[in-house]
């Protein structure tokens, strides 16, 4: 064995060079006089052949000879190597760049490395500012890491000597290449990442600037034209200095003076034929050559090319990888930076990540490259700093996960933030416990989730938020672009086990509808109702029990289908919010009372019912400062009143009737209020001074009593007794 270990050795050496470098690597075949494939496929790192130490020593021969171990067992036909029980110290290195294959586990395609359940890969401290434990290569694909342990030098690590972050020391670098695979693996306290996924960038890359550029356009046969907006390069460019075929991309980065992020390629056959057109976008996608392309433009959209440069970068994106069943933890700044492409991070614990910002258990923001189709799903977050973070990207989707955070431990922590430049975001089934959800892109859709003394912020338009529930927590809509949004088939609880949590609902900004969501609250701890929604929000069925007394404030918007309960002793009561332009159409109020006081405030209540089932502490409807008032074909039944003193609908405040009125106008038609006792059914002296003339027409009071004054509109009420 020795012997033929000798005489690969320089072959081995070589491989190994590139493949610690962003170098594609592409292992020679298989020396001819070496055996051929083994019956086992897995390959045991034998330690005294390879000159490998398991005791945690001898850094730089443990480094190379694992590395060397790689490559050998793929060239004898193993598809595996294990490594045994112990503890691996892997080296650190110089530091360099050029140097750096000797501070690397370097991964080699179709093969995987098996870590015992008691192997510890650890890096060796250092006071590098980036450095990785195992690193994967563009153009390395099939690869799957396995089991084991790997641990990082935050505890000891050297921040002081090299003065920066400390950031990019990462545990799994994974820069490139296809179908990788890191499943079961432990992996603990590196000074930046506990896994980075990313790209490179490779040969083919040139600079556009405006000498390259011309105004115009481009038409559906690929034949130039003059069009406003747009310009376009001059030359046709081919792929003559690319490597490797899966590098035939236009990808465009740096790009200044341009009207839009989005651009066109047109694709040319070699004789100049048109084949097709793509649409690609700077940073975030890039267009894929058909294979027939020989040359192509790109078009752009600005109105001259006088401050317009870019570089079309050539790359390479790290995709199908898949990050399942691992311990990630105490990492310093994020469990897992997950840029590439038709990325799935299934069934992990990611933890404690805290140290150097954003300290995110997941970040989605992968610099100059494209962060597509990522799966995350079925993991466990708990006491990061930042949960997870959407930064930029397309189509993520976030489904069965558990984020929890204790806030003693972890102070200001937060749980998942979609910023708005992450495009397609689907959330669902997921549980949040002291941590809640902030989104701002349009078009999200959140459905199913549960939050716990946590909730959701939503910013952007058109989003759907279904079938979610938030116990102890609020969701709150607006404040920027929310037009469009549904907000359905939703409950908001307030249980009272945490007095600093109660359950609210918030609605501001530009038009939404709100359909079959349900606020529960108990009367010692109220859901409460607020916000400065456009008066074009909907609320249809809408359902709010022991809501807050007082100043809980109805937004604007029209509330169809809805019912105020309380369940409490006594009544509750409701306001309109300052400013707001309340429309309530065939509702119930259930021992709710509803309030205007506020000058600029209107109400317009149609077609719906107040029951009460005792005294009223106040008016059911009670106006003492407003805009506006419309009472209309309702019902008010206050039958098991104890003293006449009651007010049903009372415009005006006592104590202020010798004060100039804040009553700007009131409509009181067509509705019945039955009352056991005589009490005040419809009372208006108490205005103010120079209060206008109400106009109260057509309502029938059983048992109750009509007060108004002598201006007021008094047309076809009816006093009838209660029967």
């Amino acid at each position: 064995m020795i012997e033929e270990l000798e005489s690969v050795k320089e072959r081995i050496d070589g491989i190994i060079a590139k493949i610690g470098s962003d170098e594609p690597v592409e292992p020679t075949p298989s020396d001819p006089e070496t055996p051929g494939t083994p019956d086992q496929q897995v390959y045991e790192l034998d330690l005294k052949e390879w000159n490998v130490y398991n005791d945690g020593t001898h850094p730089e021969e443990t480094t190379k000879g694992i590395n060397r171990a790689l490559v050998w067992a793929k060239e004898q036909g193993y598809d595996t190597l294990k490594l045994p029980a112990g503890t691996f110290l892997i080296s650190k290195g110089d530091g360099t760049y050029q140097n750096r294959a000797d501070s690397l586990i370097t991964l080699i395609s179709d093969m995987t490395l098996l870590l015992d359940d008691d192997t510890v890969l650890q890096k060796e401290t250092n006071g590098y500012d980036q450095y990785s434990l195992i690193h994967v290569s563009p153009l390395v694909d099939n690869v799957t890491i396995k089991g084991g342990t790997l641990i990082g030098d935050r505890d000891t690590h050297d921040y002081t000597t090299i003065r920066n972050t400390h950031e990019w020391g990462h545990g799994i670098n994974i820069v490139g290449g296809r179908n990788i695979t890191v499943d079961g693996v432990n992996i603990q306290k590196f000074s930046g990442d506990g896994v980075y996924i990313g790209g490179s960038t490779m040969p083919g890359s040139y600079p556009i600037t405006a000498s390259g550029l011309e105004v115009g356009g481009i038409d559906s046969n690929g034949k130039p034209i003059n069009e406003s907006g747009k310009i376009r390069t001059k030359e046709l460019r081919d792929f003559s200095n690319i490597t490797h075929e899966r590098h035939k991309i236009v990808n465009i980065w740096l790009a200044e003076g341009l009207n839009s992020k989005n651009f066109e390629v047109f694709y040319y056959d070699a004789n100049g034929n048109f084949l097709s057109k793509d649409i690609g976008r700077v940073y975030t996608k890039y267009s894929i050559a058909p294979k027939e392309a020989d040359t192509y433009k790109i078009v752009f959209n600005a109105a001259n090319t006088s401050k317009v440069k870019m570089t079309m970068m050539s790359i390479e994106n790290a995709k199908d990888v898949r990050i399942v069943n691992n311990d990630i933890g105490h990492n310093r700044r994020q469990g897992i930076t997950a840029g590439g492409e038709d990325i799935q991070i299934l069934n992990n614990n990611i933890h404690d990540t805290t140290g150097v910002a954003p300290q995110s258990g997941i970040d989605i923001e992968p610099g100059f490259f494209p962060a597509r189709n990522q799966l995350i799903k079925g993991n466990t977050f708990k006491d990061n700093k930042i949960q997870m973070v959407l930064a930029y990207g397309n189509d993520a989707v976030i489904e069965e996960n558990t984020f929890i955070s204790d806030r003693e431990k972890v102070p200001g922590t937060i749980g998942l933030h979609v910023h708005a430049d992450y495009v397609g975001v689907k959330i669902s089934n997921n549980t949040f416990e002291q941590v809640g959800l902030t989104s701002y892109p349009a078009n999200a859709e959140i459905n199913g989730n549960h939050f716990v003394r946590g909730g959701a912020t939503l910013y952007g338009a058109n989003n759907i938020f279904k079938n979610n529930t938030i116990t102890d927590g609020g969701l709150s809509v607006g404040s920027g672009n929310s037009e469009g949004t549904i907000i359905s088939d939703t409950t908001i609880i307030s249980t009272g086990d945490h007095p600093k949590n109660g359950g609210s609902l918030t609605i501001s900004g530009k038009p939404v509808i709100v359909e079959n969501v349900q606020l529960k609250g108990t009367p010692e701890t109220p859901v409460t109702i607020a916000g400065y929604s456009a008066k074009d929000t909907v609320f249809n069925g809408l359902v709010m029990e022991n809501g807050a007394s007082g100043t809980t404030g109805l937004p604007s918007g029209t509330y169809v289908n809805s019912a105020f309960n309380y369940t409490g002793n006594g009544t509750s009561a409701l306001a309109v919010q300052y400013n707001a332009d309340v429309t309530i159409k065939d509702s119930e109020f259930n021992d709710v009372r509803l309030g205007l006081y506020s000058i600029t405030a209107k109400a317009q209540v149609e077609d719906s019912v107040f029951n009460y089932t005792g005294d009223l502490e106040n008016p059911a409807i009670y106006v003492t400062t407003g805009d506006h008032l419309t009472v209309e074909n309702s019902v008010f039944n206050a039958k098991n009143l104890t003293k006449e003193s009651v007010y049903i609908v009372k415009i005006g405040q006592h104590a202020w009737k010798n004060r100039p009125a804040k009553i700007n106008s009131a409509t009181v038609k067509g509705n019945q209020i039955y009352t056991n006792l005589a009490a005040r059914g419809i009372y208006t002296p108490d205005a103010g001074i120079g209060a206008p003339a109400f106009d109260i027409q057509n309502n029938t009071l059983y048992g109750a009593k009509l007060y108004l004054t002598d201006k007021d509109i008094n047309v076809n009420n009816k006093e009838m007794p209660y029967e």
